[in-house]
């Protein structure tokens, strides 16, 4: 399913490595998954919508066991030894990698016209799982996506929070990212009629990589 020829693109950040890859998945189950998805936001109830101030129009679907028969497959591949090691060796993390299990954070979304993201770090320890937050995993499934429809992944500097790098939302582009209080994030509105589809996964450990001592929620910028 994992196209393990593509390319990487590496980019140090402060406290932080981002990895960009494009051509991620083999063409058969992009298109496949990609159709799952829009079968469970044409059929599903079991969503969680969310619109406020922080975050607008956007539709996650979050239980796994509700996912389709190719995105099924798809994450347990996502849980397996191999690309676990796979991102440990690229994010240059020795420690031991536990993908998200708790059906309450990793999963599908929908963004419709309007929708964004308010820049932010992400929370740093799970409660139910008792470990911290240390990878994100996004994956796009956006076909001729251009950059000024919006919704575009946008890295902050911490210091000044000017933006510092853009990268598009476009098919089959994978983005792996230590994540921690140096790596504030989000997407500028969306433009298009053309709705945003993705996948955000999440990776825990049981050391704390976030720089901040103190547990915390979401901060919000």
């Amino acid at each position: 399913m994992i196209n393990y020829k593509f390319k990487i693109k590496s980019i140090y950040f402060p406290k932080s490595k981002i990895l960009i890859i494009d051509n991620f998945l083999k063409e058969k189950y992009l298109t496949s998954i990609t159709d799952e998805i829009d079968y469970l936001l044409k059929n599903s109830n079991d969503r969680r919508p969310y619109i406020k101030k922080y975050k607008s129009k956007k539709i996650e679907f979050l239980n796994h066991k509700n996912f389709l028969k190719n995105q099924k497959k798809f994450i347990q591949i996502l849980k397996s030894e191999k690309f676990k090691k796979f991102i440990q060796k690229k994010l240059e993390i020795k420690e031991k990698i536990v993908p998200d299990s708790s059906n309450m954070f990793s999963g599908f979304n929908v963004v419709e016209k309007g929708g964004f993201l308010r820049p932010h770090a992400d929370f740093n320890f799970n409660n139910k799982l008792k470990l911290y937050r240390s990878i994100n995993l996004l994956i796009y499934f956006n076909k001729k996506w251009k950059k000024k429809y919006g919704g575009n992944l946008t890295m902050y500097n911490y210091s000044n929070m000017k933006k510092k790098y853009e990268f598009i939302a476009k098919e089959n582009r994978a983005v792996i990212f230590l994540t921690n209080k140096f790596t504030p994030h989000g997407y500028k509105k969306i433009t298009t009629e053309m709705k945003r589809f993705s996948l955000n996964y999440y990776y825990y450990t049981k050391e704390n990589y976030s720089y901040t001592e103190a547990k915390h929620k979401t901060i919000w910028r």
